[in-house]
């Protein structure tokens, strides 16, 4: 009986994540991109907590920025 239940919970909860997966097209993204749809309120508090945590961490990278090919030309 608990399996009957735990297998409709799973199911009805992928087939619920099957329906956000959807494509936007190229007139939305400016909607999209605006700087009231993103994450981080102050961009500059991000960027550094970012350097902060890339300089205790000994890493960089990794938060959607510009990647370079390691000549300088990013």
């Amino acid at each position: 009986m608990y399996h009957v239940k735990l297998k409709k919970l799973i199911l009805i909860l992928s087939l619920s994540m099957f329906g956000s997966c959807a494509n936007v097209e190229y007139y939305d993204r400016e909607t999209l991109s605006s700087p009231i749809m993103q994450f981080d309120a102050d961009r500059t508090r991000t960027h550094v907590d970012e350097k902060i945590f890339q300089s205790i961490e000994g890493a960089a990278g990794g938060f959607g920025g510009s990647s370079g090919g390691g000549c300088g030309c990013s």
